[in-house]
């Protein structure tokens, strides 16, 4: 019973029991049950007022906690803050950096022409890779959707958006990348992007495992850090 009825309860008691009191005049229960019923209507007014305030309160937390969704809906997440089934595990980490520390070292190697010792640090990872997560058919599907999703909210045209290849297109700049649910040594920064080119008119930059041609542009150096940090 909320203090409400129960004040109204004991306003109804009180009534019956005012009338049904002898030896006194009409007059007199009716001055009494006057003054009862003032007192007690003000206790429900009391209680009235501070369950509407209760309420107006409630009402404003669900406000302010729809207003707080409503804003997180239409600013651009992270792909893994957005997906956490897409978080990688701490072997697969690992395993990813020290790819990639082989693959560096070995580029170097072999363009200053050790072939020889290239060789040796190629075959120095030895160790296997961890297995990776198999993700189901709709994990796939939500992961193409948030992807564009993202894009969308960091103010991309999505150009297209099938499987691994993703195609945006922003400020005149179009950019062409194999896009992965399993970030790997091989990907950009060890991240889920393999291969990403990005070109506007004779502006050109080409990236697979390596940069064969770097962003010297400004505005593609920012779409690019813009891309990396969101989706990579």
């Amino acid at each position: 019973m909320t203090k409400r009825h129960f004040e109204k309860e004991k306003l109804t008691k009180e009534s019956g029991r005012i009338n049904k009191t002898e030896g006194v005049s009409k007059t007199k229960k009716r001055e009494l049950f006057d003054i009862f019923n003032t007192e007690a209507k003000k206790n429900v007014d009391k209680v009235t007022k501070k369950n509407n305030q209760k309420k107006e309160i409630k009402i404003k937390d669900l406000v302010d906690k729809l207003n707080e969704w409503g804003d997180a809906q239409n600013k651009p997440q992270k792909l893994e803050d957005m997906l956490p089934f897409l978080k990688s595990s701490k072997e697969e980490i690992e395993y990813a950096k020290k790819f990639k520390e082989t693959v560096d070292s070995f580029t170097k190697l072999m363009e200053s022409g050790k072939v020889d010792e290239a060789i040796k640090v190629s075959q120095s990872l030895k160790w296997k890779e961890p297995q990776k997560k198999n993700f189901t058919e709709q994990e796939w599907k939500d992961f193409v959707n948030a992807r564009a999703k993202i894009a969308k909210l960091l103010g991309f045209q999505v150009v297209g958006n099938k499987e691994k290849f993703f195609v945006l297109e922003k400020e005149g700049y179009l950019i062409q990348m194999k896009h992965f649910m399993h970030a790997s040594g091989s990907g950009y920064n060890n991240g889920r992007i393999n291969e990403i080119e990005l070109s506007k008119g004779k502006i050109n930059a080409l990236r697979s495992n390596g940069w064969y041609n770097k962003p010297k542009d400004e505005g593609m150096k920012k779409i690019l850090d813009e891309i990396v940090a969101y989706l990579n």
